[in-house]
């Protein structure tokens, strides 16, 4: 049934009319259509998922809608062009109707459908009386309620493209299209304005690409473009010629292919994101700063550390001190080549363990998460720990021992209620035996307390290597 067909609904709701209040311009299609046709109702009917609504109605003051089981507009949408019931009571789509049977007792319908350039059926514009037609519409009528119709559906589209015009200007996005064989542009106003050009209607596409910076190189080509490559997002810098001025602008766009899936077409949008631009340049300065300041600090409270403890009698936990001072260093390198807002967890243990060994060694995997600012330092300190005991105890502390670390998420089995848990799991080969340590000192407790301190860690401390599994709610490391 065409009523309930998913791609029309979504082009109905597109046009973002049903519920609107009244409209004049509608409402002076209704009062035409029941003058011409001489009928006592007239409505401009949309026909959604399960009513139709009454965008204008004449005659019938108190009704906004009905189910689709009192529409009868839900069959002349079924119609190429128009439907015609000279009597309601005969017809097996209708009889049964109760605005048929019961109610008002309609007798007579004449709609006209509602049908966009592309060929979707919205509705109707119709017209109903209460006493049977024989003789239906005449060809003049006929004639009137099509153009009624067609009328209808121009209004429908000249609102919907206004109402778009207004939501790109309000969010600074131009949109565009490209044709691939004549490799003209068809821009919008916003279009226009973010590039600095006079409203038009088509641009040759050599046009833009002379007004992007020589230095950046991107932008597609009538070659690429014929490839169907270059699609996704690019930013660049253009010159407006309007001003002058180098703006920064993000283009996103898609291909449209024929039967065969040869690009015919490009679609996109454009948006000036210059003043981002601009925050990420001076978020990058002032992160430089504030990481040169905390290295600062780290070294001096490294040198600080190292004075007052130099004649302690256990040097060994002084360097680990030491090294610990440095784990936390290299984390907030991390973070803030990621603007504080996070940092990769590959991107954060290829840090860490970098300082104490070798990578080749290490196997590092899993899926793309980012270590939240709040749990950044108490992982980096976890993964130092791993690593530095993997150099002295380990497997590396034997040529050709390697170390595995992977992480994934998962529910847990014991609470499938709970929310997702983020699974560290670290496994070394090719090293000595190794056995639990004697003594617990801080390193042993950190590697107990597991990721952001939430205790849940399994280690063991097995022949072949060490094997140590690590859980936190991922909300607790990620979120």
């Amino acid at each position: 049934m065409i009523a309930s067909d998913p791609s029309r609904l979504a082009t109905l709701l597109s046009y973002r009319i049903l519920d609107t209040p009244p409209e004049p311009q509608f409402d002076d299609i209704v009062q035409l259509a029941r003058t011409i046709c001489r009928t006592p109702v007239a409505l401009v009917s949309l026909i959604a998922a399960d009513r139709q609504w009454f965008k204008a109605r004449a005659g019938v003051d108190e009704m906004t809608g009905t189910p689709l089981n009192q529409s009868v507009c839900v069959h002349a949408i079924e119609e190429p062009e128009i439907l015609v019931i000279p009597d309601l009571t005969q017809d097996p789509r209708t009889r049964a109707n109760p605005l048929v049977a019961e109610g008002p007792q309609i007798r007579f319908y004449a709609g006209a459908v509602l049908r966009t350039p592309d060929g979707v059926a919205l509705g109707a514009v119709c017209v109903i009386d209460t006493v049977p037609r024989p003789e239906g519409l005449t060809d003049e009528q006929r004639a009137a309620l099509l153009a009624l119709a067609r009328q209808t559906m121009m209004l429908l589209h000249y609102r919907r493209a206004v109402g778009a015009r207004e939501a790109e200007q309000a969010g600074g996005i131009g949109t565009f299209e490209v044709d691939i064989e004549s490799d003209m542009l068809l821009p919008s106003p916003e279009f226009c304005r973010i590039f600095g050009l006079p409203l038009q209607y088509a641009i040759a596409t050599p046009e833009l690409q002379a007004l992007v910076a020589s230095t950046d190189n991107v932008g597609s080509t009538p070659e690429s473009r014929r490839a169907g490559r270059d699609a996704g997002e690019m930013q660049y810098r253009i010159r407006r010629p309007s001003d002058g001025q180098e703006r920064w602008v993000a283009r996103r766009a898609e291909f449209e292919r024929d039967a065969a899936g040869r690009p015919v077409r490009m679609r996109g949008t454009v948006q000036d994101i210059t003043e981002r631009k601009t925050l990420e340049t001076l978020q990058q300065t002032l992160n430089e700063e504030l990481s040169h300041r905390m290295k600062n600090t780290l070294a001096m409270v490294d040198a600080i550390a190292a004075q007052t403890l130099r004649q302690a009698a256990d040097q060994p936990a002084v360097v680990a001190l030491s090294r610990r001072i440095k784990a936390m260093g290299q984390a907030h390198d991390v973070l803030l080549r990621q603007s504080m807002a996070g940092a990769p967890i590959k991107a954060t243990i290829e840090a860490v363990v970098g300082m104490a060994t070798d990578l080749r060694r290490f196997s590092i995997s899993g899926p793309e998460i980012d270590v939240n600012s709040r749990s950044a330092l108490s992982f980096s300190l976890l993964i130092h720990e791993l690593a530095t005991n993997a150099v002295k105890y380990g497997a590396l502390s034997k040529d050709g021992g390697r170390v595995s670390v992977t992480w994934r998420v998962e529910r847990p089995a014991d609470a499938p209620d709970k929310g997702l848990d983020l699974v560290l799991e670290w496994q070394e080969a090719g090293g000595p035996p190794v056995a639990a340590p004697e003594r617990k000192g801080f390193g042993t407790r950190l590697i107990q307390s597991g990721l952001a301190g939430t205790g849940r860690s399994d280690v063991r401390y097995k022949a072949e290597g060490l094997r140590a599994e690590f859980r936190a709610p991922l909300s607790f490391i990620s979120g």
